[in-house]
């Protein structure tokens, strides 16, 4: 099982890194980057296939003119492990 038409930002909170916001693709990513103190540093798609576990980014935001990257894919799989309870 898999999630699709998903969105992402990774917000850069300085001291503290870098942490993702997932939202429902109907949402533009500028309407969510508004109102966070971070620096928005990647945007794009993400999939994330329940079963096995792999995380996949691509694309980009067009609101924000700005790319996903490689790296956002292990940071987004990060924060979805915090909730396991074997992690």
């Amino acid at each position: 099982m898999m999630f699709n038409n998903t969105k992402y930002i990774i917000v850069d909170y300085g001291f503290t890194g870098e942490f993702p916001i997932l939202f429902p693709y109907m949402i533009n990513h500028s309407d969510v980057s508004n109102g966070y103190v971070g620096e928005v540093v990647s945007a794009g798609f993400v999939q994330v296939d329940l079963e096995t576990g792999v995380v996949s980014v691509f694309g980009k935001s067009d609101s924000l003119k700005i790319e996903s990257r490689p790296e956002d894919a292990e940071i987004i799989k990060r924060e979805l492990n915090k909730w396991k309870t074997d992690y």
